[in-house]
């Protein structure tokens, strides 16, 4: 650990994921994860402690039909 060719490249991070979907409608689909982003403890420095790094996304999706754009007579 005291190294000095050690850096930031040689942290081990752990990841876990929790997603959920959720489709409603055929044509609309909502989608949410977290990740939970563990680095491992070591002593360089900003690398002491486990970083607050966990990502959230929220991502939706929609669907267009050509056929709802054609106007009828």
């Amino acid at each position: 650990a005291n190294d000095t060719r050690e850096g930031k490249a040689d942290v081990r991070y752990q990841t876990f994921s929790f997603n959920y979907i959720f489709r409603p409608y055929d044509w609309f689909k909502l989608m949410l994860s977290y990740e939970i982003v563990q680095n491992e403890l070591t002593d360089i420095k900003g690398y002491q402690a486990d970083l607050r790094d966990n990502v959230f996304t929220l991502r939706t999706q929609f669907a267009f039909d050509t056929n709802w754009f054609i106007k009828k007579r």
